[in-house]
């Protein structure tokens, strides 16, 4: 049984925009199993409005795509 991991918003808006993170390692390694993630409505609305705003989406130049599926290469 894997071990939970908590993780806020800051983390996985982190792992979408630095593909070498720390933070995308953690996701990385959740979706082979190491760890459950659990996410809440409320956090999910919390990384979309991150997301969706210009402050974040102009410099990084990612996709209304890409954010809605989560993941950059």
């Amino acid at each position: 049984m894997p071990h939970n991991a908590i993780v806020d918003a800051s983390v996985l808006v982190s792992a979408f925009l630095f593909p070498e993170s720390v933070p995308r390692q953690v996701i990385h390694l959740a979706s082979q199993g190491l760890y459950a993630l659990h996410f809440s409505p409320i956090l999910i609305e919390e990384v979309s409005r991150s997301l969706k705003n210009p402050r974040l989406k102009k410099p990084y130049g990612y996709t209304d795509v890409e954010c809605v599926h989560g993941w950059r290469n």
